[in-house]
């Protein structure tokens, strides 16, 4: 899963139209509702001002609106431009101002579609990687062989205190855990 590092906005036309597509990281529900009624505000004469989000990294929660445009043409194409991504935490709106000109489904669906993909362009991705946690107290006789496999599976120390024991805890990127904790079950077998 990926979300993005800032906020940011594309400005895409089609025929007189203005679609001003804008990216938001967020966490929740709530922020997403206000920065679209904030937008509503800032933009009163605009036409639509549509919306996509998803949030979450365990359970994922998805929204969209089309707000007046014919039904799956504007919220459809922007949340579609999300999940293409792996995005969460992240608001897509696209404000149009109407040119006067009808683009069609289809004109409509590549307007809104482009418009969020351009603000994404420019916001800057960035992976999420979920970390499990990994304690442990052992002998200093295994503290060089403990760091090695520490730093093959890029983990990342928390805290280690030295007393009779060693005592650690850690934090393993969670797609290599498993693999992880063999490794180190290898060697608290073999001494």
């Amino acid at each position: 899963m990926n979300t993005i590092k800032s906020t940011s906005e594309y400005v895409y036309i089609d025929k007189k139209s203005d679609f001003i597509g804008m990216v938001f990281p967020v966490k929740t529900k709530e922020e997403c509702d206000e920065l679209v009624r904030k937008l509503r505000k800032k933009h009163p004469n605009a036409r639509h001002v549509c919306f996509a989000y998803r949030l979450g990294t365990d359970t994922l929660s998805e929204r969209m609106s089309d707000d007046g445009e014919p039904g799956g043409t504007a919220g459809a194409p922007m949340l579609s431009v999300l999940r293409g991504r792996e995005l969460v935490n992240v608001l897509a709106v696209v404000v149009r101002y109407f040119g006067g000109i009808l683009l069609g489904t289809g004109g409509l669906t590549r307007a809104y579609s482009s418009a969020v993909s351009g603000a994404l362009e420019s916001a800057g991705i960035l992976k999420i990687i979920n970390f499990e946690i990994w304690e442990a107290e052992y002998s200093y006789s295994l503290h060089d062989r403990i760091m090695f496999i520490l730093h093959k599976f890029s983990a990342e120390e928390i805290q280690t205190e030295f007393a009779e024991k060693v005592t650690m805890s850690a934090k393993i990127p969670s797609s290599e855990y498993a693999e992880f904790v063999r490794e180190i079950n290898e060697i608290l077998r073999v001494c």
